[in-house]
Formats: structure tokens, C-alpha cells, sequence
């Protein structure tokens, strides 16, 4: 163990994301720094004021806590289709077109022995025999894949200029007060949980040393320097020319599919549509969002340094996504593809070169998480059950060995899950971002279905814990402390509202305990912070004191946790 002096309490508590040992009710809504020269923190699940004690050393989970999270989004086919429908591009099961794709979801296969995939992921909305509503092109289920809602877009538009998505967003929730704005990564941004957009040709040098975002001749050189970053507010594709005679630079090289055209389409990164995360109609260097907008090109630098962050999102440009075609036919191990299975073959290759790169690093062997997901489905009576999606998750947590999961998801389902494992909590009724609180037709509101049991926690936060510093009484060795609990919800929360203090310090006794709580092979005392006769409104914050019996001057820790109705 090592001493916990102020500055490891600054790391700790931004690089904890914290679950709690008992998945009923986890309370981690976010990062919340509360420290001062008495050599304490907490993080919003776990506190210390122990000299001796190691930040994780209560952490009896750890080995189910999904680590990084890698999302490797394509494009515009169907993972399985009726052989009926032939208005749409080739499916990707059993397709002579995706051969790395397939190794990963047949079971024995090497490739696929951390994966787990679905058999009936559906577009958003569809229903057995077609959706009433049909969430259509691309952009709106990126924005869904954010916000659990399309926002009301049904185009792919730019976010600004005319027609603009960011503005039609924001007229759409003018109209709609129920639906939350909110997004993911905003959400995340706001609890100090790291993330990044990857996204292929965006972010690179020009000719003349500038960033192409804002135009000149495009080069392979990507920018790291956080200062010359800019948002990607304007999509753009072209080839990069020969190089005159003469030139010091050389001609931009796709780095997955050998050509030089290049394909940046801002409606297949959702993060964009939100001024919480693209920062605001300002395309130069002073956007204060442009950190988080890195080329993909840099991706293989964070891998081998360990700067990857909490949540990543992998867009591929239009070719190797399997949007768009090159101009050439595309050679695949050897075999010539055109046309729509060119498409196919691009986007395979891609993920036949990525993913064994991300499975490589460090991130990935801490419990990360791969998932290919795909947009859309495509095809005559796309929104029916008889379309299916890509989603195809990667993880030495996973389920493993090509488990095929069968029950019914959306992209709603991503986003239940993924707001639970970084315990993220929206202003909204249940937490949940819009769509993300209702089950699918079978009942289906996560992925927990492709992990291992324990590793998805049941529930989000609907309060956020404060504890203030601890006051010591040695005459009586006692001690006291306030902790308060906010409601994080657009609604009231009923009582009785408990917080039970697990793991707490041998040899502490929390004297004013209301009684004690189930946690793992243990029973954790909980004191009641509002009375089962009261509640707490929408926003509101109610506080109790703690009273503590302490049997010396070592200090004590605990983690916090909401009980459920006593």
C-alpha cells in the first residue's frame, strides 16, 4: 500500500469510476473531488481520512469492472436479411466478403474466444412486422446512439450551416420539453470521465503545416498537439493529388486500403450534434471541445502509450466503413471484390487490421471492451424483426466463444448499458436518457445478456452522495460526519431513502444506524437519510449526521450505497 497524500487523492479521483461492490444500487453519478489539507477524500462512492489506506484496496470487484470501452461504428448493411429482399446490399452473416467478421462470431474459431454477439438487434422503433415510425439515414441514429432519441432528425446534415441539425435540435426540444438534450458524452464530460472521438482523415497536418479541417492538401501526419486540434464541424472527401516534382511531402496513403481518397462525414459521429461536446459553431483552435476530436490516425500512438480513454468512439472514413466504394476494385486477400462487396471488403479489412491492435494493448487486457455496431438497417421493410444489426462485442468479460445472444436490442440497449457501467445519470424521470429506460418487446434493457454474470451493474444513480470532513471527539473516542444525498432525477424520489456504508473499517461502529444491508457474504449498516413518510423533490438535497464509534486516531473508510426499501 502507499500513503494517500493530497496529490494521489487529485488522481485518485479523476481516475475512478467507481461501482459499487453491491450491484443493486450503485451511486457513482460522477466524480465528485471533495478534499482539503486534512488528507481525506471521496470520490462519490468511496471515502478515506486512513493514512494507510489504499485507495482500491476494498474493491472486491474489480476483476468484473469493465475497463475501457472501444465503439467501431459501420455502415448501411445488414448483418442478416430475408434472401427475398433484393433491394438491399449484401448481408455481412456468411458473407465471402467478410471473412474476419465471421471468424469472430463462429464458435471454436481462435478469433472468437472473447466474443460475444446478437442475433436480433433491430433498428430502433422496429417492430415485428415494421416500425410505425422509421429513424432513417444514418445521422438520426448516431444522434439516438447519444441521446436515446433521434431529436427529431430525420436527415444528415452538417451540424451548422443551412439546415443545420444543432439548430433543428434545439427547436425540436423547444417543442418537446419531456425529451432531455442530454448526451452520453456529455454526460460523461460532466462527471470527469475521460473520452475521445477517433475519427479517420479529420485532425490531420496540410502541406503547409495547418490542420486540413480548415483546408489546404491533405497529408498522413497527425496533429497531437491538443492546441492545434479543431472540431470536425464540416464534413469533406476528395483524393489527394500526386505531388508536384519538387514536393517535400508525400501523397496521403489510406493506411487500411492503400488508396488516396479520403471521406469524412460528420452524420456518422454523434457526439457532433451536441453543443455540450462540439463546443459551439466555432470550427478554429479555441473550441474548448477540440481535445476530444483526435485522427484516427493517433489512435495506434494512445494504444502503445496507455492514453486511450474511458470511452472511444471509432469512426472509419466512408470506405472503410462500408458506406461508399472506392473507385477501384478492392483486392482482398487476394480475391478482387466490386461493388457492393467491395464495400464489405473494405470495411473488413478494417476491422481485421483495428481490432487485433486494440486486443493488443494494454487497455484492452484491463477488461476493455470492443463492440462493432453498425447504424441502420437497410433493404424493403427495413424496421421489421427480419432485418438485423451488427453488434458484436469483444472482452475478456464477454460471455466468449462466439455466444450468440438472441435477445432483442436496439441502440437503446448500447446506451442502458453503457450510462450503467460508467454510472452516469441523466435529468430525466428515471435516470435514463430518453429511450434508454424502456425495455425492448422481450424485456431486454441491456447488453448483460453477452457478459459474464456480475459485469453490467443492475441500476444507475438517482442520488448524489457529499460527505463532509470528519470530526473527532477523542475523550469519547467518537466521531460525526454529514452526508448528504441530491436528487438527481426530474423527479421525486419517495422515501425512505438509505445509504449503507459497506466495507466500513474494522472496528468502526456507526452508532446511529437504522440497520443493516445484505453485501456479498456480509451485512453493511445503512442510516436513513429521508424518512419513508417523505421524499425528496426533483433537485433537492437532504442531509443526516453520521455518528461514529472509532476505536483510535488511524482514521476509517467506506463505501457508500443506496439500499432499497427496508
Amino acid at each position: 500500500m502507499h500513503p494517500l497524500t493530497k496529490s494521489r487523492t487529485v488522481k485518485s479521483a479523476r481516475a475512478l469510476i467507481a461501482v459499487s461492490t453491491c450491484l443493486a444500487a450503485s451511486l457513482v453519478s460522477g466524480v465528485t473531488l471533495l478534499a482539503d489539507d486534512s488528507n481525506w477524500f471521496f470520490d462519490g462512492h468511496h471515502f478515506s481520512n486512513r493514512e494507510d489506506h489504499d485507495d482500491g484496496f476494498r474493491d472486491r470487484d474489480h476483476r468484473n469492472k469493465i475497463g475501457a470501452v472501444f465503439y467501431i461504428e459501420l455502415e448501411n448493411h445488414n448483418f442478416t436479411q430475408p434472401a427475398s429482399d433484393t433491394s438491399a446490399p449484401h448481408q455481412i452473416f456468411g458473407s465471402p466478403a467478410a471473412p474476419y467478421i465471421n471468424s469472430l462470431i463462429t464458435p471454436g474459431n481462435p478469433n472468437a474466444s472473447d466474443v460475444s454477439y446478437a442475433t436480433a438487434y433491430h433498428n430502433v422503433l422496429a417492430l415485428p412486422g415494421g416500425a410505425l415510425v422509421s429513424v432513417h439515414p444514418s445521422e438520426p441514429n448516431y444522434i439516438w446512439q447519444e441521446a436515446g432519441s433521434n431529436l427529431g432528425i430525420f436527415n444528415d446534415n452538417d451540424p451548422y450551416g443551412s439546415g443545420g441539425s444543432v439548430a433543428a435540435i434545439a427547436a425540436f426540444l423547444a417543442s418537446n420539453p419531456t425529451v432531455s438534450g442530454q448526451n452520453l458524452s456529455g454526460l460523461l464530460q460532466a462527471a470527469g470521465i475521460p473520452w475521445k472521438t477517433y475519427q479517420e482523415d479529420t485532425n490531420l497536418f496540410n502541406t503547409t503545416g495547418g490542420n486540413f479541417n480548415q483546408g489546404g492538401t491533405i497529408t498522413n501526419i497527425p496533429i497531437t498537439d491538443p492546441s492545434e486540434l479543431t472540431v470536425p464541424l464540416v464534413s469533406f472527401s476528395g483524393t489527394a493529388a500526386t505531388p508536384p516534382a519538387g514536393a517535400t511531402y508525400q501523397q496521403y496513403t489510406n493506411a487500411y486500403n492503400g488508396s488516396h481518397q479520403y471521406n469524412f462525414a460528420c452524420k456518422h459521429d454523434g457526439t457532433l450534434f451536441f453543443v455540450a461536446t462540439n463546443g459551439g459553431d466555432d470550427p478554429t483552435t479555441a473550441n474548448v471541445e477540440a481535445k476530444y476530436y483526435r485522427p484516427l490516425q493517433q489512435l495506434q500512438y494512445d494504444l502503445d502509450h496507455d492514453t486511450v480513454a474511458r470511452y472511444n468512439l471509432i469512426t472509419p472514413d466512408q470506405y472503410n466503413d462500408m458506406h461508399s466504394g472506392l473507385n477501384t476494385p478492392f483486392v482482398y486477400n487476394g480475391v478482387t471484390f466490386t461493388g457492393d462487396l467491395g464495400n464489405i471488403a473494405q470495411g473488413d479489412n478494417f476491422l481485421s487490421i483495428i481490432v487485433p491492435k486494440i486486443m493488443a494493448s494494454n487497455a484492452y487486457k484491463r477488461n476493455g471492451v470492443i463492440v462493432i455496431w453498425n447504424d441502420e438497417t437497410v433493404g424493403t421493410n427495413l424496421n421489421d424483426f427480419t432485418h438485423t444489426m451488427v453488434e458484436i462485442v469483444i472482452s475478456p468479460l464477454a460471455k466468449g466463444n462466439a455466444y450468440a445472444s438472441s435477445k432483442d436490442y436496439t441502440h437503446s440497449s448500447d446506451l442502458n448499458t453503457l450510462q450503467k457501467i460508467y454510472q452516469v445519470t441523466a435529468t430525466t424521470p428515471t435516470g435514463f436518457l430518453n429511450d434508454a429506460a424502456n425495455p425492448t418487446l422481450d424485456g431486454t434493457l441491456d447488453l448483460s445478456d453477452m457478459f459474464k454474470p456480475g459485469v453490467i451493474p443492475k441500476t444507475i444513480p438517482n442520488v448524489r452522495v457529499t460527505v463532509s470532513k470528519v470530526t473527532y471527539d477523542w475523550a469519547s473516542k467518537t466521531a460525526t460526519q454529514t452526508i448528504t444525498v441530491t436528487n438527481l432525477l426530474s423527479s421525486t424520489i419517495p422515501g425512505p431513502i438509505n445509504i449503507a456504508l459497506d466495507d466500513l473499517t474494522p472496528g468502526v461502529t456507526l452508532i446511529n444506524s437504522n440497520g443493516s444491508s445484505p453485501c456479498e457474504q456480509e451485512e453493511s449498516p445503512y442510516v436513513t437519510v429521508v424518512a419513508s413518510n417523505s421524499s425528496l423533490a426533483a433537485g433537492a438535497s437532504a442531509s443526516v449526521t453520521l455518528k461514529f464509534k472509532v476505536p483510535d486516531r488511524f482514521g476509517f473508510a467506506y463505501d457508500v450505497r443506496e439500499v432499497s426499501q427496508q
